[in-house]
């Protein structure tokens, strides 16, 4: 559903984004560079969940926000925390940016698609190990999940 999500919004915005979109984008994940300690990785994470859901109010997509809004998936999505070390991610979202300010939209949804797929990947992985260790995910607590711990 998030990557549905992602394209959606993306399909809408390419065409019509304009340099001061763009330029407050990149204001979000500017201040972020190769230093990572708990601080900093706390303060990406709600950059993070600032850059996505700024990309939703500027896609003006009808569509895209009745999604979200009936299956709260980019709340859901930020809910467990970061999955992924923000070096990956940053460097994804700055790739993105770069296709948004050349109205690439093949590429633009190709980064968020593979944006997605990894975290997605890394919960999949996350859920196989609880399983085998005899452990449902389905009946834990959301803030119970293990969440992969990054080296600052």
């Amino acid at each position: 559903l998030r990557e549905a999500l992602d394209t959606i919004i993306l399909n809408g915005i390419v065409a019509n984004i304009t340099t001061e979109q763009l330029e407050h984008l990149n204001s979000i994940i500017e201040p972020f560079g190769e230093e990572w300690t708990p601080e900093i990785i706390g303060e990406y994470w709600l950059a993070d969940q600032a850059f996505h859901n700024t990309l939703m109010e500027f896609s003006n997509n009808s569509l895209a926000k009745k999604v979200n809004d009936t299956f709260q998936v980019l709340n859901r999505t930020y809910r467990g925390g970061l999955v992924r070390h923000p070096g990956e991610s940053l460097k994804e979202h700055r790739a993105l940016l770069a296709a948004l300010k050349a109205k690439d939209v093949k590429t633009a949804r190709k980064i968020a698609i593979e944006h997605i797929s990894k975290g997605r990947e890394i919960l999949e992985g996350t859920v196989e190990k609880l399983l085998s260790l005899g452990v449902d995910p389905a009946k834990l607590p959301v803030q119970d999940v293990p969440q992969k711990v990054f080296s600052a």
